[in-house]
């Protein structure tokens, strides 16, 4: 006399849905997967009388993962609930992994640096003697007195 369905509000469909639990002391199970969306659970009972109290001691659950989204016992021909969001789950990030190595790769090796080029003290000036005067003559010499050439013999 008891069933359910459950409708995604985002869509208007019947993503999952039970019937014919009519065996008393009696847990019925079920389980699927379901989009991300907005969902009604409603269970119905065809007599009003819930599963609960009058008949046993009944009662339903709706979990979505380990959390749970409804529950009750005592209800009359029906029980609503509602759970999720129509909103749009933001994108995943794509994880792109690192490469696998089997061992890390060494760090690369650097060289001592160079050591600076040895620069020589500076060198002393070259001494430069003094400038050696030039030698001085009074005037110059008198060319030669050549005496007048003498006539010679006529013969």
């Amino acid at each position: 006399e008891t069933s359910w369905t459950l409708v995604n509000e985002c869509t208007g469909m019947t993503e999952l849905s039970g019937g014919s639990m009519t065996r008393l002391n009696t847990e019925y199970t079920e389980s699927g997967k379901i989009p991300l969306g907005r969902y009604k659970f409603t269970i119905n009972d065809q007599y009003a009388d819930g599963i609960c109290c009058k008949y046993g001691d009944g009662s339903y659950s709706v979990t979505l993962g380990s959390q749970i989204i409804a529950e009750g016992a005592e209800f009359g021909s029906s029980a609503v609930h509602t759970y999720g969001t129509c909103a749009r789950a933001p994108p995943l990030p794509v994880v792109t992994p690192a490469p696998i190595t089997s061992s890390p790769t060494p760090a690369p090796i650097t060289p001592a640096p160079t050591p600076s080029p040895i620069t020589p003290a500076p060198t002393s000036s070259p001494i430069t003697p003094s400038p050696i005067p030039a030698p001085t003559t009074s005037s110059p010499t008198p060319a030669p007195i050549t005496p007048n050439p003498t006539p010679a013999p006529i013969t």
